[in-house]
């Protein structure tokens, strides 16, 4: 009899270190699901991937649906999706800085070891990463919570989470599941908002500066932070966002082109955020965004 480890899926990479969320006992494959061998929970496919989920979260999963299906029509890859992307670079709110030299260096030189992505939307990633997102997007590998990550103790030499901790209830809970899934010795790549408007996908809850993001990985040695998205960026989207303020309207065709202005009139002003994150060690305090890389300790 076939079993969902026959069919092809990167999942299957790293299938001998998934786990149940509900316990964290290792799974056992089964026809069509994934079964506990601890406590008998099964765990369902949804288009080939494992929705590992406790049971509370299912349920907020399956009210979410028609909105994952939505979201992975609107970012499928293609010539539109590209066209889109080019002219939010260009007229967006927002720069997002190169990664720095030492979180590229330091992925480079561990791109053999498996690395996980928190939240990781519609990011494809490379051959020895897996996806876990909470939605169906494309590229996902496996349908989890932040919360409760289904993977064993020590499993990733990389994680990275990219605007995600702001949208998670409990957040000290995310950081200590990443904690737990990273190796001794792996790395963690957090970016997170400051001066940012609240933007709910499914919610947002929280912001931080670099002093409270390191208090919140304390458990990790703070490798490096920085600046993701620069001051100035902070200040087109914010004007925008105000400007959205005075159409007094949900219309949502109605708020883009209000903000269409500000975004037109101070159209290069983001770009001086290349110098500014570059050249001055300030830049952070009043960030549109953050980063940090933190280091599991231990060998």
């Amino acid at each position: 009899m076939s079993t969902v480890l026959d069919a092809p899926a990167r999942w299957r990479t790293f299938a001998d270190r998934l786990v149940c969320p509900e316990c964290r006992a290792p799974l056992s494959p089964g026809e069509d699901h994934l079964v506990c061998t601890a406590n008998d929970h099964k765990f369902p496919m949804l288009d080939g991937l494992p929705v590992l989920l406790t049971e509370a979260e299912r349920e907020v999963l399956l009210g979410d649906l028609d909105e994952a299906i939505l979201q992975r029509r609107e970012y499928k890859p293609g010539l539109g999706a590209r066209s889109i992307g080019a002219v939010k670079w260009a007229i967006g709110s927002t720069l997002h800085m190169p990664v720095s030299e030492t979180v590229q260096r330091l992925w480079r030189e561990h791109a053999d070891q498996p690395s996980l992505e928190v939240g990781s939307g519609t990011d494809a990633g490379g051959p020895n990463q897996v996806n876990l997102d909470i939605s169906a997007f494309s590229h996902v590998d496996v349908i989890g919570s932040a919360l409760n990550i289904p993977y064993a103790d020590n499993t990733f030499q990389l994680v990275r989470n990219i605007a995600v901790l702001e949208h998670v209830r409990d957040p000290n809970r995310m950081i200590a599941e990443m904690h737990r899934v990273c190796r001794p010795g792996g790395y963690v790549y957090t970016e997170v908002p400051f001066l940012q408007h609240f933007h709910a996908y499914p919610n947002d809850f929280q912001r931080y500066t670099t002093e409270g993001l390191k208090e919140a990985f304390r458990e990790f040695e703070a490798v490096e932070t920085g600046v993701c998205v620069g001051p100035s960026s902070a200040i087109t989207a914010l004007v925008a966002d105000w400007f959205e303020l005075l159409t007094f309207s949900n219309n949502r065709l109605i708020n883009d082109v209000a903000r269409m202005i500000p975004l037109i009139a101070l159209l290069p002003l983001k770009f001086l955020d290349h110098l500014i994150v570059k050249h001055n060690p300030r830049a952070h305090e009043v960030a549109s965004g953050i980063y940090l890389l933190s280091r599991k300790y231990g060998v």
